[in-house]
């Protein structure tokens, strides 16, 4: 996540942006940042229920960055944003699943 993040970064360094799009870019960096620092935190879970919170919203910035990605596509063709967006989907399957898991493993045992 931390390369996705890395690539947002950068990405939004040089795309130029005004009035709207710029706060529409402000918002996807804020969101994919911020994936990576839940799963960092999630990482750091002194409980299993607060793993399970710290993923869940790592989940609910992946879904709103891969919005604010689509968002922008509606009016582009960016390659990078494309690729951005697949794997902002592509994280947020894979958080949901993580989410689903760890609560079933956590009502078994």
């Amino acid at each position: 996540m931390f390369a996705l993040a890395v690539t947002v970064v950068r990405w939004a360094r040089v795309k130029p942006a005004a009035g709207i799009d710029r706060d529409m870019v402000r918002q996807l960096v804020r969101a994919s940042t911020s994936v990576g620092a839940n799963l960092e935190e999630a990482r750091a879970a002194e409980t299993k229920r607060d793993f399970v919170h710290k993923i869940s919203l790592a989940r609910k910035e992946a879904l709103e960055a891969h919005y604010w990605s689509r968002l922008m596509l509606t009016d582009s063709r960016d390659e990078t944003l494309v690729r951005m967006a697949g794997e902002l989907h592509e994280v947020s399957a894979i958080l949901s699943a993580i989410a689903r898991n760890s609560r079933a493993s956590s009502r078994r045992g």
